[in-house]
C-alpha cells in the first residue's frame, strides 16, 4: 500500500498540485491513499484517480497551509496502525516529509520525497530549517527529483544511491494537432503560471509597453496568486486593458482553447533568493499544443527546452533580447515551425505518460 502525503493538490491550481495529481492518476491503484493538508476545508472532490483522497485543515491553516501538517501527523499515524506492514509512505515535498520523518523516528516506516527546486534551495544554507531537511533526505528510502537543475540542490548530501528522475508528464490527449499553425491578428501571446514575483508577470507588462507598434499585440495571462492585484493594478496605470487580458484560473478546456489560440507562448521566469524554476510544467503543455516558446534562461528551463532546440532561451528580465526573440519568431516561419516541430517530439519523446 502507498500512502501520498502533501500540501499541494487539487482543487488548487500549479505545476506540483499537477505533477502530483498525474502521479496518483497513473501510479496509484484502489487501496492506495492520499492525505491532502490544506488551508480551508474543500467540498470539491477529485474525479478520475483510483483511491480515496482525504482533505485536513484546522484553524491556523487558513494563514500558513503549512499548520496542517499536524493534522497530517495524526492522520498518517493512524493509518500506519491501521494498515500496520508494506506501507510506503510518498511525500509530495520536503515539507509533507516532516509528519512522516518524525514518525519514522520510532515506527519502522519506510518513506521516500519528491523535490522540485524552490522548497530545497534552503538546504545549502546554516539553519535548522537546513539541518533537519538534511535529515530528512538522509532517512528517506528514495529521492525523486525533476530535473538535471533541482538534482544540483542535493549533490552535496551524498545521497547519489537514493536518487531517482521523474520529470513531470502530460496526457497523451493533450497532443494537438500541430500541422495548420497560422499567426493570428493581433498576435496572441500567452503566459500560465502561478501569479508571484519569481514568475515574471510583471516584467511582460514592462514588455507590453515597447513591442513594435507596426503589429497588434494581444497577451493574455492565467494564473492566480498574490501578485493578483498587484498585476491589475499595473495594467490600468499602463492603459494596457484593451491588449492585456488577466484572467484567473480557468477550466481545463478553456486553457486549451487559448493553447490553440495562441501565437507565442512566454516563460518569463526569474531567479531571487528565495525562488527557482524546478521545470515548468506548462512549458510541456505549450509544446504539445504546438506554441513556439520564449523563456528564461534560468532553472531548470533550458533542460526543459533541449537548450534552445525547442524554444528560444533569453537572460531573465532584460527587454531587448525579449523583443527580438518575439519578433523573431514572428517573422521567421521557417525558425518557428522547426522550433514546434523539435519540442513535439521532445514531448512525444519524454514527457508523456
Amino acid at each position: 500500500m502507498k500512502i501520498l502525503l502533501t500540501l499541494d493538490f487539487f482543487p488548487e491550481q500549479g505545476g506540483i498540485q499537477r505533477y502530483l495529481f498525474n502521479l496518483v492518476k497513473y501510479s496509484y491503484d484502489k487501496s492506495d491513499l492520499v492525505l491532502v493538508g490544506s488551508s480551508t476545508k474543500t467540498d470539491k472532490k477529485p474525479t478520475g484517480l483510483p483511491c480515496a483522497v482525504e482533505y485536513f485543515s484546522n484553524r491556523f491553516s487558513k494563514k500558513n497551509k503549512k499548520a496542517a501538517l499536524l493534522n497530517l501527523f495524526a492522520a498518517l499515524l493512524i493509518s500506519l496502525i491501521k494498515f500496520k506492514k508494506n506501507t510506503i509512505v510518498e511525500a509530495g515535498n520536503i515539507y509533507a516529509a516532516i509528519p512522516v520523518f518524525l514518525i519514522s523516528l520510532f515506527l519502522p516506516v519506510k518513506y521516500s520525497v519528491y523535490c522540485h527546486g524552490k522548497e530545497i534551495m534552503p538546504l545549502g544554507k546554516k539553519s535548522w530549517q537546513a539541518f533537519l531537511f538534511r535529515c530528512i533526505l538522509k532517512r528517506a528510502q528514495k529521492i525523486s527529483y525533476i530535473s538535471k537543475h533541482t538534482v544540483s540542490f542535493l549533490l552535496a548530501l551524498n545521497v547519489d544511491h537514493k536518487l531517482c528522475y521523474l520529470p513531470p508528464k502530460i496526457e497523451n490527449s493533450l497532443l494537438a494537432d500541430i500541422s495548420n499553425k497560422n499567426l493570428h491578428d493581433p498576435i496572441h501571446l500567452l503566459s500560465v503560471g502561478r501569479l508571484q514575483q519569481h514568475k515574471g508577470h510583471d516584467f511582460l507588462l514592462d514588455l507590453m509597453t515597447e513591442l513594435p507598434v507596426n503589429r497588434k499585440w494581444k497577451l493574455t495571462i492565467v494564473g492566480s496568486g498574490p501578485q493578483y492585484p498587484f498585476l491589475k493594478e499595473r495594467i490600468a496605470n499602463y492603459s494596457l486593458e484593451e491588449m492585456v487580458n488577466l484572467t484567473d484560473s480557468i477550466s481545463d478546456k478553456s486553457l486549451l482553447e487559448l493553447y490553440e489560440s495562441a501565437d507565442i507562448f512566454l516563460f518569463p521566469s526569474r531567479e531571487t533568493k528565495d525562488s527557482t524554476e524546478g521545470f515548468g510544467i506548462v512549458l510541456i503543455e505549450a509544446m504539445a499544443q504546438g506554441v513556439a516558446i520564449v523563456a528564461s534562461q534560468v532553472g531548470g528551463i533550458a533542460e526543459v527546452l533541449d537548450n534552445g532546440n525547442c524554444g528560444l532561451l533569453v537572460p531573465p528580465d532584460q527587454k531587448q533580447p525579449w523583443i527580438d526573440a518575439i519578433t523573431m519568431l514572428i517573422s521567421d516561419q521557417k525558425l518557428r515551425t522547426r522550433l514546434i516541430q523539435n519540442a513535439r517530439e521532445r514531448v512525444e519523446e519524454q514527457y508523456v505518460w
